[in-house]
């Protein structure tokens, strides 16, 4: 205590310690390894049996869960607990309150805890593998996965959940920039960044600026393109042109069949349908009845729905179902 509190050169004059300038130097080290030391992962380090354990774990927790009365709890939860709220804090207190799917998420969190220091695993890798079997098994166990990222150390912060907002975002990048057959995990990406934002484990404005296009002129010049090619089709079926007429005569056509006249190149410059993420994320969140948060893209890009018509129908069937009562009542 006596070398913590009093100064070095008080120390050396009283034969506490041999030096004062080797002892203030031997303390700057040693704060330096405690306070700026970087922990390295690296493969070297890591072990696969971890990953490989991690794997199973997960896999044997998620197999133990019922989905179909997990769903059913759910649903009576809603009604027997109508919040003003919202359907997403109805959920999230729904999934708090089983006793048995809580049981196995916390157990499974303290088994990925001691992975993680047996087998010196990275915890940045280790969240990323629970988004993948997250992104894998979507369809039947999105309630095990919003249950156990709810009470990970991952959605307790908004800094940590940032981390997992931007992870999404730069997993949707790598499979929009990466080969075709990749495409399609784009779709269950989206799923599950509105699924997170919906049970406000992550935030829009997190995941917003990791999403393609990253500029909001691309996003009007989108529309503006798809303007162009409407009022081009419109001018083509009002201008007396057809598929009929732009076949040609039947000597333009080969022994085979095959067509020698003009052929009609296809436009590869054209994005496909996985590049505007926004509108995915957009249509996600609307197909889940997140209006507040869907309401942010339809507000700052109004022309969103117009060019996208999945989102157009999804905003009719929203509108649908919040009046049928009043249609009902009237007897319209």
């Amino acid at each position: 205590m006596a070398k913590v509190r009093l100064d070095p050169d008080f120390l050396e004059q009283v034969g506490a310690i041999p030096s004062a300038t080797a002892y203030t130097k031997r303390i700057i080290r040693l704060n330096t390894a405690l306070l700026f030391k970087q922990t390295k992962f690296n493969l070297a380090s890591e072990q696969s049996e971890g990953f490989t354990k991690l794997l199973t774990l997960i896999q044997s927790t998620m197999s133990g869960i019922s989905y179909h009365k997990v769903g059913s709890d759910i649903v009576t939860y809603a009604q027997e607990n109508h919040s003003s709220r919202g359907s997403a804090t109805t959920v999230i207190s729904a999934l708090r309150s089983q006793p048995d799917l809580q049981s196995r998420v916390q157990n499974l969190l303290v088994d990925i805890k001691r992975l993680i220091g047996v087998f010196n695993l990275d915890p940045n890798r280790v969240l990323d593998i629970i988004i993948d079997c997250f992104m894998a098994s979507i369809r039947f166990y999105w309630v095990f996965y919003v249950a156990l990222l709810d009470a990970s150390p991952w959605c307790q912060s908004a800094t940590e959940s940032k981390k997992v907002a931007q992870l999404i975002g730069w997993k949707m990048q790598l499979y929009t920039n990466g080969p075709a057959s990749d495409h399609k995990y784009v779709d269950e990406l989206s799923t599950m960044a509105a699924l997170l934002i919906t049970h406000q484990l992550i935030r829009l404005s997190d995941l917003y600026m990791m999403l393609h296009p990253v500029n909001s002129e691309d996003l009007n010049s989108e529309f503006e393109a798809w303007a162009l090619n409407q009022k081009e089709q419109q001018s083509a079926g009002f201008g007396g042109s057809s598929l009929l007429s732009k076949m040609g005569g039947l000597e333009d056509t080969g022994e085979e069949g095959e067509d020698l006249g003009n052929v009609e190149t296809v436009d590869t410059n054209v994005p496909s349908e996985w590049s505007n993420h926004h509108a995915l994320v957009c249509g996600k969140l609307l197909s889940l009845g997140d209006t507040e948060n869907a309401l942010f893209y339809l507000k700052r890009f109004p022309n969103l729905a117009r060019s996208h018509p999945s989102i157009a129908d999804l905003v009719i069937r929203i509108i649908d179902i919040s009046t049928i009562d009043i249609y009902r009542r009237t007897d319209c």
